[in-house]
């Protein structure tokens, strides 16, 4: 049959007694799932047939052909999934404690306000690069010693930020604290990928991105707390506790024995590796970043330090896209993961998804110092205004039946999703100092509705049948060939919907940083000598006389019309091209 389920009529005799199968034996009618290897579908969301009737979804898997009845998680599900949602919250709350703080640390550093965004930026560079990294060296080592070592990265960067005395010194230690938070990503939805049976896949995704949420408030509420009430080394220190949950628990939840192969299997995987096309795309979006953050602050546009990285990044990408589509043998990103016009548009949505919520979430507590002059603990309420809905949402549309069960449901809550994040976007222009408390926190709310709709509905749309790396293997082979003696690279959707929101988190905050300063420079350069003081000068209110909020302002609200932008292309994409058939 095609998509669904296919009703099978199945005669049963009784063997035992000797009878025979015939008249006095009445046929009954079971119902086969036959849609895990059949259609290669992950789970009954990714069904789309709204007139069948018949027992529940979720009794039909379970009585699936060849499947276990009634799989149950265990102790060692149980286990690694407590040491997974300990470390992906550790990732999460490395990310956003600093934001609340960094118009501090550039003040403290002495360091202009662009370049004290490369903290986060750095940390969300590392973070994508090595979720494509790890996700490779686990299929040459094993899921165990890459988890293991991400988590070790992430504690010897803890220790590097807790102890830098410079900007230079933070961003290396936070590039290692994102280099481990990658990997530890990269690990767990691989891990859940391999173990779990793909009915339960989507119910252990969402896990993961629970506890996302949860560190993301922990990580906004303690970051404040220590701006007002501690030093900022305890923006650092405080991950250890994380780290050290982390290293207890890993040693009991996966296995540390890796692959076992040899030293022959080993290099032979290692060469097969797409170690150049990562490199290449590392290097090509830093030395991009690098000059667009300079471009009008420190450097003038057309500068050769602000060209030269630019035209270098531009360059290296380029390269990027030559060698993945004709020398590499083994691609990441081959085309199987991009195989219809549905797919890839939801994966490009995605991808904007990240520009979006990292915009809010690093230029919205700005807002609220610079124009407001909040204390950095209701500006940590702020940020948690933004991220918290998203947490009973996850939890709503995994619980209840009625949304767990109507595939044909998601692809309006992610329209509507994208609507709220375009609208409320597009009325950020409003915020200014006379704006009431009341109204600004509705506001945030309203954006922060539109991410809890969001991060739910990409997550179920990564366990439908198109993006389904195991259906339609036949077709794949023809666009996608693979050379003898090697196997195609089976990454996990949700693996790679992440790796492309970070990559749209982390180009987002040097861009908007760029976009907002430019209009604040042309606005304020007369008042100072030299245009790149005015980045560290945070606490203005005592530094300039009276007005220039109004400069921050005008700022502001060119950036937000530009995100606007940018989420309404996300909403035709994701939400009009982008269905999921």
């Amino acid at each position: 049959m095609g998509r669904g389920i296919e009703l099978v009529e199945v005669v049963a005799a009784k063997a035992g007694n000797g009878d025979q199968a015939g008249s006095k034996t009445a046929p009954h009618t079971s119902i086969q799932c036959l849609g895990d290897d059949h259609n290669g579908i992950n789970s009954p969301h990714a069904t789309s047939f709204p007139n069948a009737n018949g027992p529940d979804l979720e009794d039909c898997h379970e009585k699936k052909q060849g499947g276990k009845v009634g799989w149950k998680p265990g102790v060692p599900e149980c286990l690694f999934m407590t040491c997974i949602c300990i470390l992906v919250m550790m990732d999460a709350f490395n990310a956003m404690v600093v934001i609340p703080l960094v118009p501090d640390l550039a003040n403290s550093l002495g360091q202009p306000l662009e370049n004290a965004l490369w903290i986060n930026t750095s940390y969300f560079l590392a973070n994508a690069a090595s979720q494509t990294i790890s996700s490779m060296l686990a299929e040459v080592f094993g899921h165990g010693p890459v988890l293991l070592s991400a988590v070790v990265l992430a504690t010897i960067g803890t220790g590097v930020c807790g102890g830098s005395l410079n900007l230079a010194g933070l961003i290396a230690g936070r590039s290692l604290q994102g280099t481990g938070g990658g990997g530890i990503l990269a690990a767990s939805f691989l891990i859940i990928s391999n173990l779990i049976p793909k009915y339960h896949q989507l119910e252990f995704s969402n896990y993961v991105f629970r506890a996302q949420v949860t560190g993301s408030i922990l990580g906004a509420i303690l970051g404040g707390l220590f701006g007002d009430y501690a030093t900022t080394i305890w923006l650092f220190y405080s991950s250890f506790v994380f780290c050290a949950l982390g290293m207890l628990v890993v040693p009991f939840a996966v296995d540390l024995r890796g692959c076992g192969q040899g030293k022959t299997g080993y290099i032979c995987k290692l060469r097969r590796t797409d170690w150049l096309g990562t490199l290449l795309i590392l290097l090509g979006v830093g030395c991009l970043l690098i000059g667009i953050s300079w471009g009008g602050t420190r450097f003038s546009w057309d500068a050769a330090a602000t060209l030269v990285p630019i035209c270098v990044g531009i360059s290296l990408l380029l390269v990027l896209v030559v060698y993945e589509r004709f020398w590499t043998v083994h691609p990441f990103f081959s085309s199987a993961m991009f195989k219809s016009l549905s797919t890839t548009m939801i994966h490009i949505s995605g991808f904007i998804h990240g520009i979006i919520i990292s915009s809010h979430l690093h230029f919205l507590p700005l807002y609220l110092t610079f124009v407001k002059y909040l204390p950095h603990a209701l500006t940590g309420l702020g940020l948690v205004a933004i991220v918290a809905l998203a947490l009973p949402f996850l939890i709503l549309l995994q619980k209840l039946r009625f949304l767990s069960h109507q595939p044909n449901l998601n692809p309006w809550i992610l329209r509507l999703g994208w609507t709220l994040a375009t609208i409320s976007t597009g009325c950020l222009i409003i915020l200014d100092f006379h704006t009431p408390t009341p109204a600004w926190i509705i506001l945030f709310l309203i954006c922060g509705l539109s991410h809890a709709l969001l991060t739910p509905s990409f997550i179920r749309c990564m366990f439908t049948r198109p993006f389904d790396p195991d259906s339609d293997s036949d077709s794949d082979s023809d666009t996608d060939p693979v050379p003898k003696g090697y196997s195609k690279r089976k990454i996990p959707p949700v693996l790679l919907h992440s790796i492309l929101r970070t990559w749209g988190m982390c180009i987002a905050i040097p861009i908007s940083g760029t976009i907002m300063l430019n209009q604040l420079f042309w606005d304020v350069e007369r008042r100072f000598p030299f245009p790149g003081e005015i980045s560290y000068l945070v606490e203005f209110g005592a530094l300039m006389p009276g007005g220039e909020r109004d400069d921050y302002v005008d700022g502001f609200r060119v950036l937000w019309p530009v995100c606007t932008g940018v989420a309404a292309l996300g909403a035709v994409l994701g939400g009009v091209w982008g269905r999921v058939r």
